[in-house]
Formats: C-alpha cells, sequence, structure tokens
C-alpha cells in the first residue's frame, strides 16, 4: 500500500482555519517554541500557533495543557500544508532532552516518530533505533543457509523477536569465521588434542592452555556447539566454582537472609560483590532473640561474640526444641543467624545446611563433561538452584525438561531414582535360584517384590542340596534338549542351563525346556531393565503417575521399550517438523528479501500499534502496505480450488464462500452495504469453515488460505482499516478502505467523510483513491501507477457520475496523480506540487 500510505488527503480537503477571535484551552504536543511563541499539534492533523503571556518551561516533544487565559493570539491551520518541519537545531533539543546521542541516526529516528504522529520519548526514539539495526543486519544476512543454521538453534524467525534473530545471525557469522578446523572431522569421532588445539588457535588467535583445550574436546563429546561463547561459558563457570573455595558460614547465611536464589552466580556475588559487616539486630530479629537478649540486659542493637557466649546455653536448648542436633555446626550457624536478625526456625537451619552441603557436594563432584552435557540441554548452569543442580549432576539429569519440573515432581522423581538405583545395585544380577523361588510361590516379578525376596532369601542359607545323581539327570536333560534349548551357538550356554535346571529343581520346580527357557525370560527382561531404565525414564514415569516399581518386568520392559521408541519417534517428528518449518521459513526469507521501499515505514507502525517486533509481523504488515496476499486474494484463491475438492460438504462451503463474497462485492459496488452485517456473515462463514473443515483430508489447503485470511484481518483491525473483496470480471481483487469515523458503513449522508482507498486491479495495478464525501458531494484524486492509465479511466467518468447519482450523490472534483516511489518514500519536506503521505499520519 506504498501509494495509499502516502497519497496526499490535503488535495481532496479545504483548508481551513486562521486566527481564531476568541482563543480556547490548547492540549497537545509541542512542536516547538521561541521566546513566548508556540506550535502544538493538537491531534486530526491540526497544528495551533498561539502568542503567551509567559514563556514555558516544557520541552519539545512534552504534552502540554495552556490555559485560554495564557493566550493572546493564535490560529490554527492544516499540518500537512502548513506545518514546517522541525529545524536541526530543535531535533538536537528533543535529543538531549531526553538523554540520547545527538547524530543522523538519532535525528532520522525522531523524524520518523514525528511523521507518524508517535509521542517523543527516550523509549521510543531507541526502541525505533535499535531496531532499524536489527532489521538491517537481517536484511543484510537472512538467507536459506543461515535460516536453516536459525532452526538448529531453535529460533523461530517468524515469532522471536528482531533483536533475538539478529543476535542469533551475529552468533552464527562469529561460529563461521571460527570453527573451520571443526569440519574436518565428524562430531561421532573423538576429537584428539592436536584438533582441539587448533580449532582453540583458530577461535583465540594464540595457543591456548590445558582448561581451554579440555573444555572444547568435552564439548564435542556432548554434540553441543564449539564456539567462544559455550567455551567462554563453560570455562566462566569453573573460574567462579574456583573463587568460590573457601566459602564460609556468614556467606550461606546472607544469601538466606537476602532471600537470593542459591545459584553459582548469587554465591559468586554474594562473596566478591557484597559488602561485608555486622548486622544490626532491629526490628526484623526474631522475637525469640530480643527477648533473650534483654534478659541479659543487652541492648539489640549490635550483638557481639561475647554477648553470643552468655546465652550458648539458651540456643542450645532451642535448637533441642525445635528439633534441630546442637551439633558445633549447627551452634555455629544459629549464633550467625541471630546476630544477622534472622529467625531461628528449623527450616531455617535446614535451608542454610542444605545450601552448604549441595555446595561442598558440588564443588567435589561437578565437572567439565557434565557442564558441557548440561549446556548442551539447554540449562542456563550458573542460574540455576545449586540444589537441584547437584542433584541433576548426582544422577545425570542434564535436560532443562527436567530442571523445569515443580519441586514436588522433582523430589519425587530423585527420591524414586534413589530407590530404584539402590535396588539395582543390590540385586545388580537377578540370581536363577531367586526366579525359581518367585515361580514356585506365584510371587509377581516386580521390582519391589525382587528387592524383598533377595533379602528374605540372604537371610538364610536358603539353597538346598542336590545329589550328585540328581545333578547328573539335570545334565543328560539339558544336554539330550541342547537344540529346542538354543544354546548350542551361545558361549556357556549349557553351563546356563544345567544352573537354570539346579534352581527350578531345588525350588520343588519340573525341570523342563519350558521352565527353563522362561527362567532365561525373565533373566534377561530384569538385566535389559537395568540397562535401559533411565533416571530421565524415571523421571517422566513420576509426572505420568506410574509406579515402575508395582509393574511387571513384562511391563517394565515395554515401557521402557515404549519410551526409547517414543524418543526415537520424537527425533522423526522433530525432523518432520523442521521440514515443514524449513518450507515456511524459505517463503519468510524470499518475502524479507523482496521487500521494497515499504520497510521503512513498518517500524514506526509497530511502534504505534504496540505490534510484536517480529517478522511475521513485519511480513504482514509489508503485504497489508503493498495489498497483497490480503483477504480478496485469498478468498479468490480458496475459490479456484473447488476443482480440486473432494469431499462434497467442502465443496458447498466453498460455493457459499464464493456466493457471500460476490453478494458483497456487488453491495459494496452499489453502495447498499448495511453496517457491519454483511461483513461479519463472512466472518463467522469462514471460522465456521475451519473449525468444520479441521479434520478433512483437504485440511492443509484450507489451513494455510485460512491462516493469512487471519492474519490479514488481524492487522486490518490495529491498523483501522476495512477490506473488502471485489469482484473485476472473473476474479476476486481486494479493496482497503480507511477512514477515521469506524461507523463509515452506516449510511449517514448528511455526515462529511473522508477515506483512502487502495483497489487492487486486473489490469491497471494498484489504485490508490483519496475521496471526501460532504452533504451528498463527492471530491476524489486517484493515485494511479501508470500516467498511461489515466486515459482510460477518464472515459470511466460518465459511468461513475451516473453510478453516484443513482445513490443520491454528485461527483463535484476529480483529479489524477501519478505515483513516485522515489519522492515518495522521502521525508516530510515536501516542495511544491509534492505531498505528505496520509496514512504515515493516522494508521
Amino acid at each position: 500500500m506504498n501509494g495509499l500510505m502516502h497519497l496526499n488527503f490535503a488535495s481532496v480537503q479545504k483548508a481551513y482555519g486562521g486566527t481564531i477571535k476568541k482563543p480556547f484551552s490548547v492540549n497537545g504536543i509541542l512542536l516547538g517554541k521561541q521566546k513566548n511563541k508556540v506550535q502544538i499539534d493538537v491531534g486530526n492533523k491540526k497544528i495551533v500557533e498561539a502568542v503567551l503571556k509567559d514563556r514555558i518551561n516544557e520541552r519539545v516533544g512534552d504534552r502540554v495543557f495552556i490555559d485560554k487565559s495564557q493566550i493572546i493570539s493564535m490560529r490554527i491551520y492544516d499540518k500537512l500544508e502548513d506545518s514546517q518541519a522541525l529545524d536541526i537545531d530543535q531535533y538536537a533539543e528533543i535529543l538531549k532532552g531526553y538523554g540520547v546521542a545527538v547524530n543522523e541516526e538519532s535525528r532520522g529516528a525522531v523524524k520518523e516518530l514525528e511523521k507518524f504522529d508517535i509521542p517523543f520519548s527516550r523509549e521510543s526514539i531507541e526502541t525505533l533505533i535499535m531496531s532499524k539495526r536489527y532489521m538491517e543486519v537481517i536484511h543484510q544476512e537472512l538467507n536459506h543457509d543461515t535460516a536453516v543454521k536459525l532452526l538448529d538453534k531453535d529460533i523461530d524467525i517468524e515469532k522471536d523477536s528482531l533483536e533475538k534473530v539478529a543476535n542469533a545471525i551475529k552468533e552464527i557469522k562469529e561460529e563461521e569465521s571460527n570453527v573451520s578446523p571443526w569440519r574436518l572431522f565428524s562430531k561421532d569421532n573423538e576429537m584428539t588434542t592436536e584438533e582441539a588445539e587448533r580449532i582453540a588457535k583458530s577461535i583465540y588467535g594464540s595457543a591456548m592452555g590445558k582448561d581451554i583445550i579440555d573444555i572444547i574436546k568435552a564439548l564435542h563429546r556432548a554434540k553441543a556447539a564449539v564456539n567462544k561463547k559455550n567455551i567462554e561459558r563453560i570455562y566462566d563457570i569453573f573460574y567462579r566454582l574456583g573463587k568460590l573455595e573457601g566459602m564460609q558460614d556468614e556467606d550461606f547465611v546472607n544469601i538466606y537472609k537476602e532471600g537470593i536464589k542459591p545459584t553459582i552466580q548469587n554465591l559468586y556475588n554474594a562473596k566478591y560483590h557484597v559488602k561485608k559487616s555486622v548486622v544490626p539486630s532491629n526490628g526484623e530479629a526474631s522475637r525469640w532473640a530480643v527477648k533473650n537478649y534483654e534478659e541479659y540486659g543487652i541492648k539489640p542493637i549490635k550483638i557481639t561474640n561475647r554477648d553470643l557466649k552468655l546465652i550458648k546455653e539458651k540456643i542450645i536448648s532451642h535448637l533441642k526444641e525445635i528439633g534441630i542436633q546442637p551439633t558445633k555446626e549447627n551452634v555455629n550457624l544459629a549464633k550467625l543467624f541471630i546476630k544477622m536478625g534472622i529467625s531461628l526456625t528449623k527450616e531455617s537451619i535446614e535451608q542454610v545446611s542444605g545450601v552448604k552441603e549441595a555446595f561442598n557436594t558440588l564443588m567435589k563432584k561437578f565437572d567439565v563433561e557434565k557442564a558441557c552435557k548440561m549446556l548442551k540441554g539447554g540449562l542456563d548452569i550458573e542460574k540455576q538452584d545449586i540444589r537441584r543442580l547437584t542433584v541433576m549432576n548426582q544422577f545425570g539429569l542434564f535436560s532443562k525438561k527436567v530442571n523445569d519440573l515443580s519441586q514436588e515432581v522433582f523430589v519425587k522423581g530423585i527420591n524414586k531414582i534413589t530407590n530404584m538405583n539402590q535396588i539395582f545395585d543390590k540385586v545388580s544380577t537377578l540370581s536363577f535360584h531367586q526366579i525359581s523361588f518367585h515361580l514356585s510361590k506365584g510371587i509377581p516379578f516386580t521390582i519391589k517384590n525382587i528387592s524383598k525376596t533377595y533379602d528374605k532369601l540372604n537371610e538364610v542359607d536358603s539353597v538346598k542340596n542336590i545329589t550328585l545323581k540328581d545333578e547328573a539327570r539335570i545334565k543328560d536333560y539339558v544336554k539330550a534338549n541342547e537344540e529346542s534349548l538354543k544354546i548350542k551357538a551361545v558361549p556357556q550356554g549349557m553351563i546356563a542351563a544345567f544352573d537354570a535346571g539346579k534352581a527350578l529343581f531345588t525350588n520343588g520346580l519340573r525341570v523342563s525346556t519350558v521352565n527353563i527357557k522362561r527362567v532365561f525370560d525373565i533373566y534377561g527382561k530384569y538385566s535389559r531393565i537395568r540397562r535401559k531404565l533411565s533416571p530421565q525414564m524415571i523421571m517422566d514415569s513420576v509426572q505420568e503417575g506410574k509406579a515402575l516399581e508395582n509393574m511387571t518386568l513384562k511391563e517394565l520392559d515395554e515401557y521402557a521399550d515404549d519410551k526409547l521408541k517414543a524418543e526415537k519417534l520424537s527425533e522423526n517428528v522433530k525432523r518432520d517438523v523442521y521440514i515443514q518449518r524449513m518450507k515456511g521459513m524459505q517463503k519468510l526469507v524470499n518475502s524479507f528479501s523482496s521487500m521494497g521501499e515499504e520497510k521503512r515505514s513498518i517500524l514506526p507502525l509497530l511502534i504505534k500499534n504496540n505490534m510484536p517486533f517480529s517478522l511475521r509481523e513485519i511480513e504482514g504488515i509489508s503485504l497489508f502496505l503493498r495489498n497483497q496476499q490480503q483477504i480478496g486474494h485469498k478468498i479468490g484463491e480458496m475459490v479456484q480450488l473447488i476443482g480440486q475438492i473432494h469431499d462434497p460438504n467442502f465443496r458447498k462451503a466453498i460455493l457459499k464462500l464464493d456466493k457471500l463474497s460476490r453478494k458483497m462485492s456487488q453491495r459494496l459496488k452499489n453502495g447498499e452495504l448495511e453496517g457491519d452485517k454483511d461483513y461479519q456473515e463472512l466472518i463467522q462463514h469462514l471460522e465456521s469453515m475451519e473449525k468444520e473443515f479441521n479434520d478433512s483430508e483437504e485440511k492443509d489447503q484450507l489451513k494455510e488460505h485460512i491462516k493469512h485470511l487471519k492474519t490479514s484481518m488481524k492487522i486490518q483491525k490495529k491498523l483501522k482499516t476495512f477490506q473488502f473483496p471485489v469482484l473485476m470480471g472473473d476474479k476476486f481483487r481486494n479493496l482497503q478502505i480507511y477512514v477515521q469515523d469506524s461507523d463509515f458503513l452506516k449510511k449517514q449522508k448528511e455526515k462529511s467523510l473522508t477515506m483512502l482507498m487502495n483497489l487492487d486491479t486486473n489490469n491497471l495495478g494498484q489504485l490508490q483513491i483519496a475521496m471526501k464525501v460532504d452533504k451528498g458531494y463527492v471530491d476524489l484524486t486517484i493515485g494511479v501507477p501508470e500516467k498511461s492509465s489515466v486515459a482510460s479511466l477518464k472515459k470511466q467518468l460518465p459511468y461513475l457520475k451516473t453510478m453516484l447519482e443513482e445513490i443520491g450523490y454528485k461527483l463535484r472534483e476529480i483529479t489524477f496523480d501519478g505515483i513516485e516511489k522515489h519522492y515518495i518514500l522521502e521525508g516530510n519536506n515536501q516542495s511544491k506540487g509534492k505531498q505528505r503521505g496520509i496514512f504515515t499520519l493516522e494508521i
């Protein structure tokens, strides 16, 4: 809608105004001031120029209110025709007033904000500046290859902010320049020290120490990106942990007192950036502590070690009362609590002790390998609670998915993992004797039962003696059934079958091929479960409300297999989603690359209408401004699908859409639209189609069109514009209408009305029309892309006049303007005959 956005409104509107004989109070944006003379934008494209009794202190760009009693004289004029742009000094004054550096970039931002009637503020100026920078990065660097890499980084270029996309692109460019040796070997192979050294040198420009080399190799093993950012993230974590050695109780208590989350980052800040001092026992101190201080005549102002010695026995007694062992460590903690004015409760002692214990464990057990796996899993390690971080490190839980669990589910899951691990450590191998015992007693094979029977069988010597004669018979049986037992090719197969037979016999069971195979099967299931069941699966089971310990081995084996299959399926689904997203991203890349000068107007529109700064919104507004892929176009494309649709109900719905659109088009041409009844009927039918045919085999075609229609409708609503399908020949085209009066569809001939229209035609391109209706008279200005089209349009004037007269209007004045893109997208200072765009002021 380039032409519509810039087509002059003033050429069809008579300038009015002049000196006002009786001044009135003024409220608006201060555009300029010189001594006691001011210019104020009062909205509705009007500027008030007033001479005041006294000077005002407000800055240019501020909203001001001037009482009529302070005005000596004033005049009001049309902003489009008579206002002069602020000069450079005034722009500089605005920027300085808001604390923004004065340069060409910031001046340009202020001019754009002024052009779109957006109030000046530091936030609006800086938002526009930074957004333009992000746009420039994306415009220059976004291509198919970059889009693929953004997808690998889980960047959604459609929905994510311009800032996030631009920063990710910068990161990709940095990686491309730094990691060329990375491509010399496969991620599946172990990286040699020499290869890691080459990468380090390419990134840092010189040889690096062993710590950096080890991090590079660990990142490679974790299949994480080897780049400067990730290397330094891991390095910084262990640098800070190293600096935290020797943490004192006071540091942990201070973290608790301040209510700060105990993370590596916060512990480091507490130790090195928070000033330490004796904390006075003021009103925030516990009532219990204050009471005891007063008993000994101590004023609760500053607690000393001598004071604490006096109440040591009281501290020990209180610890016992709240259920805390009065160990030397706990007594010292309690003294710190009192000294720092913290309530001495069981919870507070346990909280600090828990953080301290987790920290000490983390310092001993955390290493670069695990840190790299966590980084790969999406964890921001330095910002994680060290209590959870320590537990995740202990149990090999490296994903963000686990970290996002609620505390209740997390603790329950850890307890389950601990119990399972204890059982698997205890029963490392399910013996044939224990299996046969379960079979003989009919005890279900669950992990819980296996743990119990293991303990029971180990309390006493439960294995019965077997005679040499019975052993010989079992051995002969196994040898005779070697084929059916399928143990010929199995190493130690004969011995295993013989041991299984003895276990069956000593438990009073029949030695048969069926029973021996059953023993083997149960043994195999337990071994597989022990090998396959991961901590993540156990965590998942807690979320799903499944008690794995009560499942039979068969059920548990199937559960683990299903989880592994789901992981594989998830990868396949991810791949399919990846492919689909790539298709969408490719369209967006192509659309963004093809944007013309209209992109200069998009960012101010986003700011003014409080819309998200994402490429999807930018693409939507770009298409809207160009009047491409809008409501009329998409309806036309959907109607064209009629020959490809097999579902009779779907065909019927498309035919109804065609009928409604034709009806609206005709009523629009006849000037018979009544309120928004016709429009709402069309929208309701589209919504009904989307809902009714969501499960249709042809839903993908419908879904894509409905998606574009919804985007177009969403944008038109935000930009306060109406769009209509218009039938031209046998094709539906799109008509856009912008009007100040939202009730313009109501028939009110006596009401003055001005509107802008953009009509996509079959042969003449985009026609931009400014129309003023005043008490039955119509004035038109028509912008045409080619001057040669003017002659064709003039031939239709008699028909236009007749059509207007039929509905009660008279054509009073009509002019034709050419559309010059270069001029149109310049600033707002126009020479004679050059006119400032209207859309920039109103949307």
